[in-house]
């Protein structure tokens, strides 16, 4: 009578608590591109469960993660291994955020598991440079030297790699005008390239154009006037120190 006892009290304690958790089969860690079309397939997760009591449930556990992903799809048995697609619910922006910890939950009825998935965020070269103001011009006098700059101009790319990377160029419809003026491709200095002193006056209307590594461009009109006149300096800023009062010399009087 004892020993049933026994035996009886052991398997009321195991169904209660030698059920055994799921297992994932991985620490799961996922690729996707930027602007990936919304109901693409990012990857698959699957967890074993080999004591259920029922066959193993997969959810989203946060409010971002739901955002983000959908759980489709449930294949294959918990004894073996049961997997869920991972499916975009909306297209995700490298620019705005490069990775994710999406957060999720898989139970057998009995016990429930949370798990982390690490979403890395691919940039491709989905953005043009931009140059950092809307046009540049810059009178400079007929007699500047030759290798003198002008002008920097200044362009961005929010790509990464060689979608970030810009060179310079230098374009015009007068193709005179580059006789005397070219780019460094680089840094964005425009400098004189040949003598200007025979000419009076004329406005240089030109292109600046800003390259990235894959060939997207972005462009800025540049104007520079060369004229024989000495170009003006601004006159000098007034001070702003009060002069002090002169020295008092003469001599005072003695009434009595």
């Amino acid at each position: 009578m004892q020993s049933f006892s026994i035996a009886l009290f052991t398997a009321f304690v195991c169904g209660v608590s030698c059920n055994d958790p799921p297992q994932l089969q991985h620490n799961y860690v996922f690729d996707v591109k930027e602007n990936v079309p919304v109901g693409t397939i990012i990857g698959r997760i699957t967890a074993v469960d080999l004591d259920g009591p029922q066959e193993l449930t997969f959810t989203t556990s946060n409010q971002l993660t739901s955002e983000i992903i959908s759980l489709t799809n449930p294949i294959g048995s918990s004894s073996i291994g049961r997997s869920v697609d991972m499916v975009l619910n909306r297209m995700l922006d490298r620019e705005l955020r490069t990775d994710y910890d999406l957060e999720f939950d898989v139970t057998d009825g009995y016990n429930k598991v949370h798990f982390y998935v690490k979403l890395f965020c691919q940039d491709i070269n989905d953005n043009s440079p931009r140059f950092l103001s809307p046009s540049y011009s810059k009178a400079i006098s007929s007699r500047s030297p030759v290798g003198m700059i002008v002008l920097i101009v200044v362009a961005s790319d929010i790509d990464s790699g060689l979608g970030g990377q810009i060179q310079y160029t230098l374009e015009s419809d007068d193709a005179s005008d580059l006789t005397y003026f070219f780019i460094n491709t680089q840094a964005g200095l425009l400098m004189t390239k040949a003598p200007l002193i025979n000419i009076l006056y004329h406005e240089f209307k030109m292109r600046a154009v800003a390259t990235d590594g894959y060939g997207l461009q972005g462009s800025v009109n540049v104007t520079i006037t060369v004229s024989s006149y000495a170009i003006p300096t601004p006159p000098p800023k007034p001070s702003l120190v009060t002069p002090s009062p002169p020295p008092v010399t003469g001599r005072g009087f003695l009434f009595g």
